[in-house]
C-alpha cells in the first residue's frame, strides 16, 4: 500500500513538472505583467535564437547577407534590397507574400519583422477565409497555440520563447510578425534613452549659451540707450524712461525678423541705434513692396 501511495506521489510530481515546462499560459503567468513575463524569459537558461529561413539572432550583417545569397541561390527568396528579402508561402486557402526586414544593434541582428500580405485577389479554393486568421494559425503552429495578450508592444498577441519575444500585429491590409531578442532590444532602448538625454542636455546648454549671449548684447544696448537718453534729455527723466522702454520694445521686434532680410540690414545700417525708426521704416518698406506686387 505504501509503495502504491509513493508511486502516485511520484507520478503527480512528474505531471506537475511536465505542465510547468510545457510553455502553456497558466493562471499564474496570466497574472503577471508583460514586463514580468519578459524578465522571466530573459533570465531563462533557455535560448531559442534560430528564426525563420535559417536566420539567427546575433548574426552580423555579413552573415545575414551570406544567408540571403544562399536562399537566393536555392530560389527560396528574392532580394528586394540590402535589408529586405521576399518569399511566398501557402496556407490552407491563400498564397501569401512575405517581406522580411532585418534590424541590427551593435552590428548584430536583434530583430526580424515579417510583413505578410495576400498575394492573390482570390483564395486558392474560392473560400472566404480571412488571410489574417490563416497567418495566425500558421504562427501558432510555429510558436505555440496559447499566446499572451497583455503585451507591452501594440500587438494583438505575443509569445515568449527563451530570450525571444514574438509579436503578432495587424493593420487593415497587412499582418506583421516581429521577432526580437528582448535583452538586445532593451540595450538599444537604454542606449537611445541615454542619447536622447544627452541630446536634450546639449540643446539646453546651447540654448543657455544663446540666451546668455542675447542677454549680454541686450544689456550693452540698454546702457548705450541710457547714455543717449541722458544726453538728449538731461533733466527730463520721464522722457528718458519712456524713450528707453519704447526703444527696447522695438529692439525686440526687430530681433524677430531674420538676420538675412535685406530690408532689415539696410534699416540697421541707416539707424544703428534708433530701433523705433528701424521698425517704422522696415514696416513701411514691406507695405510698399506688397502694394507693388
Amino acid at each position: 500500500m505504501k509503495k502504491f501511495i509513493l508511486l502516485i506521489i511520484i507520478t503527480s510530481i512528474f505531471i506537475n513538472c511536465s505542465d510547468t515546462n510545457s510553455g502553456k499560459v497558466t493562471e499564474a503567468t496570466v497574472a503577471k505583467t508583460a514586463a514580468q513575463l519578459e524578465d522571466s524569459s530573459v533570465n531563462s537558461i533557455n535560448r531559442i535564437d534560430t528564426l525563420s529561413r535559417g536566420f539567427i539572432i546575433g548574426m552580423t550583417p555579413e552573415q545575414v547577407d551570406r544567408q540571403c545569397k544562399k536562399l537566393e541561390a536555392e530560389q527560396i527568396v528574392a532580394r528586394l534590397n540590402d535589408n529586405r528579402i521576399f518569399y511566398r508561402f501557402e496556407t490552407k486557402n491563400f498564397v501569401l507574400s512575405n517581406a522580411i526586414d532585418f534590424y541590427y544593434y551593435n552590428n548584430k541582428l536583434y530583430r526580424i519583422i515579417e510583413s505578410t500580405i495576400n498575394s492573390l485577389n482570390e483564395p486558392k479554393n474560392k473560400s472566404n477565409a480571412n488571410f489574417k486568421e490563416e497567418v495566425l494559425v500558421d504562427t501558432k503552429k510555429n510558436w505555440g497555440e496559447t499566446p499572451y495578450t497583455n503585451g507591452t508592444q501594440p500587438s494583438k498577441f505575443f509569445w515568449l520563447k527563451g530570450n525571444l519575444r514574438i509579436d503578432y500585429l495587424e493593420n487593415e491590409k497587412t499582418v506583421a510578425i516581429a521577432i526580437s531578442d528582448i535583452g538586445m532590444e532593451r540595450q538599444l532602448i537604454a542606449f537611445n534613452a541615454v542619447n536622447e538625454k544627452e541630446e536634450q542636455q546639449r540643446i539646453l546648454s546651447q540654448s543657455d549659451s544663446i540666451n546668455n549671449a542675447t542677454r549680454i548684447a541686450e544689456e550693452k544696448i540698454i546702457e548705450i540707450l541710457k547714455d543717449k537718453a541722458k544726453r538728449d534729455w538731461p533733466e527730463d527723466y520721464t522722457t528718458q524712461e519712456f524713450w528707453i522702454k519704447e526703444q527696447i520694445t522695438d529692439y525686440h521686434y526687430m530681433q524677430t525678423i531674420p538676420n538675412d532680410d535685406k530690408i532689415k540690414k539696410k534699416a540697421q545700417r541707416d539707424w544703428p541705434l534708433d530701433f523705433s525708426t528701424q521698425k517704422y521704416w522696415y514696416n513701411e518698406q514691406i507695405l510698399a513692396r506688397d502694394r507693388l506686387k
